[in-house]
């Protein structure tokens, strides 16, 4: 996975369906996949687990990776909506949306291709053996769609947890 993400909190006009909102969005994903530095992404549908609203009232959100400078990545966002090759639909302004950039947080991080790798004692982590993980949590991650329109293939599974060894 990339270390950047960019993170798009969306709510469709209040006259246009969820059905037709996902339907012209999933195909937005394509427009998006083609432009320089977006590499894949994934939409979610926000739904509240404790509470009674999602933050600040959006329903979904897009997840696009980014590989290279997010600066850059979307300078060349903005060349391809000048364009005019994106098909915006005539009530895209009436779209609530908020944007945000992410990036890596805190001193370790870790990858492995397998679960094996993560419960050795010799994986050395963020550059010290004093790390290692513990209880190792697993999420499986579902396929994205790459920036070709395919989904990828594979399945991983990432760490999601880890503690300091004694």
């Amino acid at each position: 996975m990339s270390e950047n993400l960019h993170l798009v909190f969306s709510k469709p006009p209040e006259h246009i369906s969820d059905e037709e909102y996902n339907r012209w969005y999933d195909f937005h994903l394509g427009e998006i996949l083609v432009v320089p530095g977006f590499t894949a992404a994934r939409r979610y549908r926000l739904q509240p687990v404790k509470g009674e609203w999602t933050p600040s009232g959006h329903r979904y959100l897009s997840a696009y990776e980014l590989e290279g400078d997010p600066k850059d990545v979307m300078a060349e966002l903005d060349t391809e909506v000048a364009s005019g090759r994106m098909q915006l639909p005539d009530w895209f302004p009436q779209i609530t949306h908020t944007h945000h950039q992410t990036g890596p947080a805190g001193a370790v991080r870790a990858a492995a291709k397998d679960k094996a790798a993560l419960r050795r004692d010799s994986v050395v982590w963020s550059g010290t053996s004093m790390l290692r993980p513990s209880n190792v949590a697993t999420e499986r991650r579902s396929p994205s769609v790459c920036r070709h329109g395919r989904a990828n293939a594979s399945r991983s599974i990432t760490p999601v947890s880890m503690a300091r060894s004694e």
